[in-house]
């Protein structure tokens, strides 16, 4: 493998490294903003909602009473938004990880094909005369 060859794979590696980076970079702001966007139609669709159940059961049971059957309501329209709520972050804590590892594992197979091109380079080191670049001798 001559010099030009190797600075050639590193220039090349180095290009694919910053082009992966700067796509998964993109990947993760892109996810990042679609679980903000996430949350923030649940937390709207909650509170538009919140009026319209209150509002229902007010109608059937008159203002100022509250029943049994309300309040168990109105406790299961709060526990199915936690829910909705609670699955979203757990989504959002697997795209995260699954980022990280990805991360890891570009840095892994980038400093390995690093090591494939100096292992070349220093076999075909190994393979020359090393007064061949002073001429005849």
């Amino acid at each position: 493998m001559a010099l030009y060859q190797y600075e050639k794979g590193i220039a090349d590696l180095n290009a694919s490294r910053a082009t992966d980076q700067a796509t998964q970079d993109y990947a993760h702001f892109v996810g990042q903003q679609r679980f903000a966007r996430q949350n923030d139609a649940q937390a709207q669709n909650f509170q538009r909602g919140f009026p319209q159940f209150t509002g229902h059961y007010a109608h059937q049971l008159g203002s100022g009473i509250h029943s049994g059957v309300f309040g168990q309501q109105l406790a299961q329209h709060g526990q199915d938004y936690q829910r909705q709520v609670d699955q979203t972050a757990l989504d959002q804590a697997g795209f995260e990880s699954n980022w990280q590892q990805n991360q890891v594992n570009q840095a892994d197979a980038y400093q390995r094909a690093l090591q494939t091109l100096n292992d070349q380079l220093a076999q075909a080191r190994l393979g020359q005369d090393p007064f061949a670049s002073y001429g005849q001798y």
